[in-house]
């Protein structure tokens, strides 16, 4: 395939590439674009925004210095340590990430231990240390190369193969996250897994390489594996592979929710943090092992004890306002989770859909100082009052007026009207 015709297709991504291109004056050094952004420009895919940058040659800082002068930078971000720089860019409303690394060698003193660094100016040896040949392509934006391909590893191949290969054999004890990984790109791209790769892959989980790393860094992984449109794939990879074991994932609400969410037009709002979402229809406690954000863990937690009390106590209300005190008392993030453990249409779904769509928003239009005003003493009283008037609203028994709540207070309190 013709790369560059590819990248001009996607005007917006080859304009921040040519800025990028453009700000990189060091003699010395070449620059290129590489992994995912290239792997996804080689299969045509669309909306790419992640790109990963790489120079032989300079401090990424310094290039970081430069770019921003160049394109609008919404945030910065330094990991020393690494000699990274990550830019949060902007160009003609579009967002870009953008990730200017150096050029590396890395060695592991053990399994699954972070790497030692070695800053190197080779774009091959660099490409050695990666994940899978399929992320080891490098595509120059030096102008005197530019849109030129260079693959070490047998990458392009693989790609046309759709097969995933690991670069080494020792690959999966350096880093065991490269085993969630696999799984992840597996199914975001449907590729199949090379037939040493699968052995080494089945080798390292039945040894539990895992345990070689922290807790966090697998939670890490998962978290990626959640951010894709179709997780509900990598999870069920997870039980094929009897990944984690002793848990298992039941995916069937989860790709309920994801094929709703991505060809449906939603039939209520769903809220913004859809990984808490995605955990919660998921509710394994394998998530409860590892270290959650506290209001993660708590809402799981929660979830998980009261998910099938709450769902039958929603099916068994007998009106609308016995609805809402039930759908009320459950966290927004639950009522959806329990959504989507029925299909779309069937009793559960369209009550909890009621009730965001229609009752969840009722207010009434007195309030505690209206109340206070008309002589009732400040107290309980005026919550208990205000609450029978919205359940009145709710049931439709009191209209939607000022005039009929004043109306339903003042015989409340025993007065002519």
């Amino acid at each position: 395939m013709n790369i560059l015709s590819a990248l001009k297709k996607r005007k917006n991504l080859f304009q921040v590439i040519r800025i990028i291109s453009d700000c990189h004056m060091i003699e010395y050094g070449r620059i290129y674009l590489v992994g995912g952004a290239v792997r996804d420009l080689i299969m045509e895919r669309n909306n790419i925004c992640d790109l990963d940058i790489l120079i032989t040659y300079g401090k990424p800082s310094e290039f970081a210095k430069c770019l921003k002068k160049a394109i609008s930078v919404e945030n910065i971000c330094e990991d020393k340590k690494y000699n990274t720089v990550k830019l949060l860019a902007k160009y003609k409303e579009k967002s870009f990430t953008i990730d200017i690394n150096r050029t590396r060698t890395e060695n592991y003193a053990s399994p699954g231990s972070l790497p030692e660094i070695k800053w190197v100016d080779s774009l091959f040896y660099d490409m050695q240390r990666r994940d899978f040949s399929i992320n080891a392509i490098a595509l120059s934006i030096n102008n005197d190369s530019f849109g030129e391909l260079l693959a070490y590893s047998g990458g392009i191949n693989d790609l046309n193969d759709k097969r995933i290969r690991m670069l080494y054999d020792k690959s999966f004890i350096d880093d065991p996250t490269r085993l969630i990984r696999l799984i992840r790109y597996k199914e975001r791209l449907g590729f199949n897994i090379e037939k040493k790769t699968e052995y080494i892959f089945n080798k390292a989980l039945s040894e539990n390489y895992l345990k070689h790393i922290s807790d966090d860094r697998i939670l890490n992984e998962l978290i990626k594996c959640l951010r894709e449109d179709y997780s509900y794939l990598s999870f069920k990879s997870f039980n094929d592979f009897n990944f984690f074991k002793g848990f298992i994932f039941n995916t069937s609400d989860l790709k309920r929710f994801e094929k709703f969410l991505n060809t449906s037009v939603a039939e209520i709002c769903i809220p913004s943090d859809i990984i808490l979402l995605k955990i919660l229809i998921l509710k394994n406690p394998l998530f409860l092992t590892y270290n959650l954000p506290c209001n993660y863990k708590k809402h799981l937690k929660d979830h998980i004890k009261n998910f099938n009390a709450w769902k039958k106590s929603i099916l068994l209300s007998k009106s609308d306002s016995e609805l809402y005190r039930i759908a009320k008392s459950v966290p927004d993030e639950s009522l959806y989770a329990i959504a989507f453990s029925s299909t779309p249409g069937d009793d559960l779904w369209i009550l909890i859909n009621h009730y965001f769509k229609s009752l969840k928003g009722i207010r009434t239009h007195l309030t505690g100082k209206d109340l206070i005003s008309m002589g009732i003493k400040p107290g309980k009283r005026i919550g208990l009052l205000l609450n029978e008037i919205l359940e009145g609203r709710i049931d439709g028994v009191i209209p939607n007026k000022r005039k009929a709540e004043i109306e339903f207070i003042e015989k409340k309190l025993g007065r002519n009207v």
